[in-house]
């Protein structure tokens, strides 16, 4: 947890640590006292190890590790009354702010901030007193409590009183973690632990939903794991700050999802909580989805995975996402560009609505053929994907990518009209019923013996593939990794590219913080011979297109709010030649925004497919 903080905020990871640790020390320090002073001590005198070098050195780390509790929280303190941080903004994006009220919220953080600083600053006064009481041969081992020593006089009357309210606040805190903010302190451990040996991003997305008739979301309808991640949540506002949806002004922010969720189960079982409950004004409460949470939150999130990718608790919200579309899917309430997406789907097997017949029709563009992998053994299968296949812009990839394999002699083929959308943005949205249907189709195909390796062009596929396809027993792969291998071995070699050309990478949702690919592309990059520039948000910070989780079926929101005009501005902030991606919702979407924007830019938007396909030496 302290590793992911300081990952993305060196300050705020290096004063969480020193409190973790001054606290934990505090902690170990007083356990040590009772055995010394409450057990050993009545047994017999002799066992008392409390003098001496042992004595001393304790002193000197108790005195250590209280300075960086107290250092650690006055951070914090600072940070809250001073910061203009969107982290620390309670606002929320989906209502009005006379809509509800976050008083609970900030009297919780001050509450807990500030127990914490109380327990801290009166022992270090117990200290002072104690020692203007006691004859100390070095004091300085003390060294906090005797400079607070020098500013006091001697009173019992006081210590004692001093004593028994430090006692009191210490008992308090201990007693109020269960029940507020500090909760984390339990929790976060237990989901740390219990995380899955597998990663999280590929974990099952568990949208099951009681079927019953007028069925109310309840305790009962989330996993043991998925209500760990909901006590997880600190409240810390990464995920708020970082997600794109919340950045361009969309009706989603993560924490909120996660807090609204977990305030609901909590009511819901009649559970108390100090300062973690906020309140909504002028609306019901009864249900989870429209009272609580809007339909248009749902809908924003593309399901980049910026928010688990950011989050020091590694919540994954994704599962909670997929489960409430699907409340939504039963009850009608879908985006009109995503119903649509949805019924071609199911008629057709692709999103656009084509004859699954045509799906293979860009091959007619080939001056070669390919094997058809349900007739024909062959080393690699190519999963196409939906727009690889039908959309007109990422055809030209498509049949890029083909003459590349070709040139380099690869033994490949495809699935022709047997291949079926993956399925993987289907269950994301919700519709877990047709993505068992599609399954179904691709595993007549994907389960057979006749090939050693799967690859795509399409990292959406190569998630769902990956993630729900266990039955698959070959290797999976994007076409970036293939490419940077053959190209290692030298199966195919490059052009240099002429003239210093700049270039920017964007780095797909699906390809980087779903899979952890980022090397495989910019390799090819420096191969190429091109300048690489990074634009700011890059690799696990990159920003999202707006085409996941359906993002690219829906009805399109404003300018101002579309994530891809967003990511085409942040480019053309920067002196480049080229936008090079590698998924081809990714191409579509940021093609079309770099369109609207109408800029007088010579940026050009190119799949690294393409610059490959384009430099090959004959």
């Amino acid at each position: 947890s302290n590793q992911s903080i300081i990952k993305d905020k060196i300050l705020n990871g290096v004063s969480h640590l020193v409190i973790f640790w001054g606290f934990f020390l505090l902690f170990v320090g007083t356990f040590i006292i009772f055995i010394n002073s409450d057990i050993l001590d009545l047994i017999s005198k002799s066992l008392n190890f409390f003098h001496g070098r042992f004595y001393l050195y304790f002193s000197f780390v108790m005195e250590i590790a209280g300075s960086l509790l107290i250092l650690g929280i006055l951070f914090f303190i600072f940070r809250r009354i001073f910061s203009r941080s969107k982290a620390l903004d309670y606002k929320r994006m989906d209502r009005a702010s006379n809509e509800y009220s976050r008083s609970s919220y900030i009297i919780g953080d001050w509450l807990f901030l500030g127990l914490l600083f109380f327990i801290g600053i009166t022992g270090f006064i117990l200290e002072a007193f104690r020692l203007n009481l006691e004859i100390e041969k070095f004091p300085l081992f003390s060294f906090v409590g005797f400079l607070i020593s020098k500013a006091l006089f001697p009173s019992k009357g006081f210590y004692h009183l001093l004593w028994w309210i430090h006692a009191l606040a210490a008992l308090f805190f201990i007693s109020y973690i269960p029940y507020s903010k500090a909760f984390h302190i339990i929790a976060d451990p237990f989901k740390l632990l219990l995380k899955r040996k597998e990663p999280y991003l590929l974990s099952s997305l568990q949208p099951e939903i009681s079927e019953e008739e007028d069925h109310k979301l309840d305790f009962t309808d989330f996993t043991y794991d998925e209500v760990l991640n909901l006590e997880a949540c600190t409240r810390c506002g990464r995920c708020h700050e970082i997600c794109p949806a919340t950045y361009t002004g969309l009706p989603l922010s993560p924490r909120e999802l996660i807090l609204d969720i977990r305030n609901f189960l909590r009511k819901k079982e009649g559970d108390i909580f100090i300062g973690e409950y906020e309140e909504l004004l002028n609306t019901k409460k009864d249900e989870l989805i429209d009272d609580i949470i809007l339909s248009s939150s749902l809908w924003a999130c593309t399901t980049c995975l910026s928010c688990s990718e950011h989050c020091p608790a590694l919540i994954n919200h994704l599962p909670f996402v997929a489960k409430l579309r699907k409340e939504l899917i039963d009850k009608g309430k879908v985006d009109p560009g995503i119903q649509e997406a949805l019924e071609n789907i199911a008629e057709e097997g692709n999103s656009f609505g084509e004859s699954e017949s045509t799906r293979g029709n860009w091959v007619d563009m080939l001056d070669f053929d390919l094997k058809d992998i349900g007739k024909e053994k062959a080393d690699i299968l190519w999963f196409v994907g939906d727009f690889a296949s039908f959309d007109t812009r990422a055809k030209k990839v498509t049949i890029a990518f083909a003459k590349i394999l070709h040139h380099a002699g690869i033994d490949f083929g495809i699935a022709f009209s047997k291949e079926k959308n993956s399925g993987g943005d289907v269950r994301t949205i919700g519709e877990e019923g047709l993505f068992e249907e599609l399954k179904e189709e691709n595993l007549k195909i994907l389960s057979k013996k006749n090939f050693n390796l799967v690859v795509t062009t399409d990292p959406h596929s190569l998630v769902s593939l990956k993630r729900d396809y266990p039955e698959i027993k070959a290797k999976v792969m994007h076409s970036t990794q293939l490419l940077a291998e053959l190209l290692k071995t030298k199966r195919i070699r490059l052009n240099q590219i002429k003239g210093n050309k700049k270039v920017s990478f964007h780095d797909p949702c699906y390809l980087g913080r779903y899979l952890n690919i980022y090397d495989a592309p910019r390799e090819i990059i420096n191969l190429l011979g091109f300048s690489l520039v990074e634009l700011p948000l890059n690799k696990r910070n990159s920003f999202c297109c707006g085409g996941g989780g359906g993002g690219i079926w829906k009805q399109e929101e404003e300018k101002d709010k579309r994530l891809n005009y967003h990511r085409i501005k942040e480019a053309l902030s920067l002196d480049i030649d080229y936008l090079i991606v590698a998924c081809p919702k990714c191409l579509v979407m940021l093609e079309d925004a770099l369109k609207g924007i109408q800029s007088k830019s010579n940026l050009i938007i190119k799949d690294i497919v393409e610059l490959v396909e384009e430099n090959l030496l004959v």
